[in-house]
Parts: structure tokens; sequence; C-alpha cells
């Protein structure tokens, strides 16, 4: 794998836990924003709001980020899924919970090497996943950056 693939098929890969707390945030925020009852959904249109899980439901596809992250989670976790399960918990303790080699190794009961090799075999299968949502997750992390200005310049005032 070229070293510039090889670098964006990481990085999506790393932000996978931070994309998944963004979707619980944002499908939280939008149930606290309904059970409050500011911003209901409503029926066609017309004056009648929604209620209940049709509103949940109404108010989640209506929220362009909610389903943005779904959708590049799904892709990842379709790839994550055809992963052996040796190579997926070698993936997880170095990617998501930033194991060395080292330590995956020792956790796992096997050499440095085997180690080396389930990841970069994991890394090929997770390849085509990561590139297909590459441009979503840097537009996501675009964002991110965004409102982490904007909350540091409310914060300074």
């Amino acid at each position: 794998m070229r070293r510039a693939t090889l670098v964006a098929v990481e990085g999506v890969l790393r932000d996978i836990p931070r994309m998944r707390n963004a979707r619980w945030a944002r499908e939280a925020y939008i149930k606290a924003t309904l059970q409050s009852g500011i911003d209901s959904p409503r029926i066609d249109g017309g004056s009648d709001r929604l209620t209940g899980p049709e509103a949940l439901c109404e108010g989640l596809m209506l929220d362009a980020e909610y389903c943005e992250l779904t959708a590049v989670l799904e892709v990842l976790d379709s790839g994550l899924s055809e992963l052996p399960e040796f190579h997926l918990g070698v993936l997880e303790a170095v990617y998501f919970q930033g194991g060395s080699f080292r330590k995956v190794a020792a956790g796992m009961g096997c050499d440095k090497m085997r180690v080396y090799r389930a990841l970069k075999q994991a890394l090929e299968i997770m390849r085509d996943p990561c590139l297909k949502v590459l441009l979503m997750v840097e537009h996501w992390r675009d964002r991110c950056e965004e409102r982490e200005k904007q909350e540091l310049g409310v914060s300074r005032r």
C-alpha cells in the first residue's frame, strides 16, 4: 500500500471512536431537543407535531450530520465485519486503544511479528471502505475543528 494511502486509511481508522461518540452525542442532542418540544417535526408540514418514536425518527433523518455519520460508520462497520476475529482485535487494540505492537502481542499471547502481519492484512481489507468515506470523514473533521475554534472564541469572551 502506498504511503499516502496508508496514512489516509490509518487516519480514518483512528477517527472511528470519535465518530461513534459524535453520532451518539448528536442523537442525544436531537432527543433532548424533541423532548423539550422546541423543534418537533410536523406532520406533512402542517401545524400538528409528531410525537414519540415517529418524531425521533423524523428528527434523526432530517439531521444531515447524524445521517452522514451513520452512513460513514455503516461503510466502516461493514469492512470491520469482514475482518477475522484476531485481525479485528489487533486493529482495535492498535488504532482504537492506542496500543503498541509489543503491548498488543503480550496481551494476545503472541509475538510482535504476528501482530504486525495481522495489522498489515487488516489495513489491506479496510483500505477500500476507508477510501470510500475519506472525503466525508475529512469534511466531518473540518466541521469539528471549526466548532472547536468557535467554542474557544466564545469561552474567551
